[in-house]
């Protein structure tokens, strides 16, 4: 039985839990695929060349039958010949895919050649038969007379949803890229919001302007919902992480049971490192050390009863307001003393966990603030 409130559950269901960077590994394959299990995601959004390896790890595990292999053709650019993308389409079917995400050919757009692209969508639709199929626009290359046109296509040739960007390019989902995409596209065709959704609040208000599945990069950490507490008061709200760059806010989501706050304390038994972002560990823990009050008014609560709430090592105490590990506690009071600023190669999406907290300064400062870290 899931322990994830309805309110926890309404959202994860609409994500696509999205793996598309060109130097990830089976085993991030393998892992992303156990986080939508956990999560119950919509589906795992993969490269081609991973369908099989999703699609048979999924295959062999429990309650795994409503998570979908989703994998992109055409991408990201969308420049290949539509014989290309029908035969990476039949390939990712033959393999296992559930959903195909297809670009549209932007060159094709900016030539006003609608036939070709109406065309194209339709092929590739026949291909998919029942299976879903996604036309990835580019909107931020798109005028606002190419987004209605493109709009009116994929009606026509019935895709299951049209959506707004591969993550790849200048731009992502815009509120007002939605409510344009729900107003020109017919009642049957559903809006993937894709890229730069980084909070739970933005993700509510796409949802709110008509997105019925949003894009969620593996290696953000927001959107996170914890496994309840096994010894948890039922009174208590469960939570859900939300470890975004502007996550720091609390909404109940339209459910007053459910609170969504950034380094709460959970059990992070059977959760994956980048996940737990440092949360408490096990809840087994949660009433032991009960004589250390004076060390807890203090915030120096015993190291292995918490994790760094920024890589997941042994958190030393409560520092900046957050448990952390003495290398993030130095690493933030350098930063903030010496008003140091950094820059990230890696389009702001590395992750940060004891093994690689040092391979990007600017992630990790980013993820002391969302996790609440505070400057004193």
């Amino acid at each position: 039985m899931s322990s994830l409130t309805q309110v926890q559950l309404d959202l994860s269901s609409k994500i696509d839990h999205t793996l598309l960077k060109p130097d990830s590994t089976d085993d991030q394959i393998i892992t992303l695929c156990s986080q939508a299990i956990q999560y119950q995601f919509a589906s795992v959004c993969i490269q081609p060349t991973y369908v099989q390896l999703a699609h048979e790890h999924l295959k062999q595990q429990e309650q795994s039958s409503k998570v979908k292999v989703c994998t992109v053709i055409g991408f990201p650019l969308g420049s290949n010949t539509t014989e290309t993308k029908l035969f990476e389409c039949q390939q990712a079917i033959d393999q296992g895919a559930e959903e195909i995400d297809m670009v549209i050919n932007i060159g094709k757009v900016k030539s006003k050649h609608w036939n070709y692209l109406e065309q194209e969508i339709k092929q590739i639709k026949d291909k998919c038969k029942n299976l879903v199929l996604k036309v990835i626009i580019e909107t931020c290359l798109l005028t606002r007379e190419e987004k209605i046109q493109l709009c009116q296509i994929v009606t026509r040739c019935h895709a299951d949803y049209i959506k707004t960007s591969t993550g790849f390019s200048t731009g992502g989902a815009t509120l007002d890229d939605i409510k344009l995409m729900r107003e020109y596209c017919g009642e049957n065709v559903k809006i993937k919001a894709s890229g730069g959704i980084r909070d739970i609040k933005f993700a509510n208000e796409l949802i709110d302007a008509g997105a019925t599945r949003l894009g969620y990069s593996y290696s953000d950490t927001s959107y996170i919902p914890s496994p309840a507490m096994s010894n948890q008061n039922p009174s208590t709200p469960t939570t859900m992480q939300s470890m975004g760059q502007n996550s720091n806010y609390s909404s109940s989501g339209g459910d007053s049971s459910t609170s969504f706050s950034p380094g709460p304390v959970m059990s992070t038994s059977n959760m994956p490192t980048q996940f737990t972002s440092g949360a408490a560990s096990s809840a087994s823990n949660s009433n032991t050390n009960t004589g250390n009050n004076n060390q807890a008014n203090n915030g120096n609560i015993a190291s292995s009863k918490y994790c760094c709430a920024i890589c997941g090592d042994k958190a030393s105490g409560k520092h900046y307001g957050v448990h952390s590990c003495e290398g993030c506690k130095g690493f933030f009071k350098r930063t903030v003393r010496k008003d140091l600023t950094y820059t990230c190669r890696d389009n702001r999406e590395c992750i940060i966990d004891k093994r690689q907290r040092n391979r990007c300064q600017y992630c990790r400062y980013q993820k002391c603030l969302s996790v609440g870290m505070k400057k004193e």
